[in-house]
């Protein structure tokens, strides 16, 4: 996606902020899995400002996940 004709860029690296949260996205439904890849992204266009980005591995009712994947939030602004 970052190759295309398109120049989308990753908001994890783009982001203006550390970002927050775990690295990885894929939880296989644990709370706090050991190995965990990023397989979750947010493509942006290169006309907008990436402020903040963030993996929430936040967990209710139990513990367990609501899903096998974490998810991947960024809050953008346009550049004009």
């Amino acid at each position: 996606m970052t190759h295309s004709a398109l120049g989308l860029r990753d908001s994890h690296g783009a982001t203006r902020s550390v970002p927050v949260g775990p690295e990885g996205t894929w939880n296989d439904f644990q709370t706090l899995p050991k190995e965990s890849s990023r397989i979750d992204f947010v493509f942006v266009d290169p006309k907008l400002i990436v402020d903040h980005y963030a993996v929430l591995a936040w967990h209710y009712e139990g513990g367990r996940p609501a899903s096998d994947h974490f998810p991947v939030v960024a809050d953008l602004s346009d550049c004009r």
